[in-house]
């Protein structure tokens, strides 16, 4: 090899690491760091929304406990054509317990 390839390897390496620094920049600014939870800077702002439990009842179906500021929700997720069903919701430790109308949605 000549010392041309190793310039050229040089050259080509460093497009790919700037390619990579610019991804992450438009990631970050674009906000899809913090969804996929990584490069996201850490912020000291309290977040809203929590998921607190999820547990898998079968290969399709799982119930999750979400926290939404002082709100805890019980939900039954069905993916495919089942809809979604809110079980429970309370707030402060007063529970209210949801139950299904005729056409799927929670009432």
């Amino acid at each position: 090899m000549d010392p041309g390839d190793y310039i050229r390897f040089l050259i080509a390496l460093g497009v790919v690491i700037a390619l990579l620094l610019g991804l992450a920049w438009i990631a970050r600014r674009s906000g899809l760091a913090g969804r996929l939870g990584a490069l996201a800077p850490s912020s000291k702002k309290e977040k809203r929304l929590k998921v607190i439990e999820a547990l898998p009842l079968d290969s399709k179906k799982r119930l999750v406990l979400l926290q939404w500021d002082q709100r805890e929700h019980l939900i039954l997720l069905n993916p495919g054509n089942a809809p979604d069903l809110l079980i429970d919701s309370s707030r402060d430790g007063d529970p209210t317990t949801v139950r299904p109308s005729e056409n799927g949605e929670a009432s």
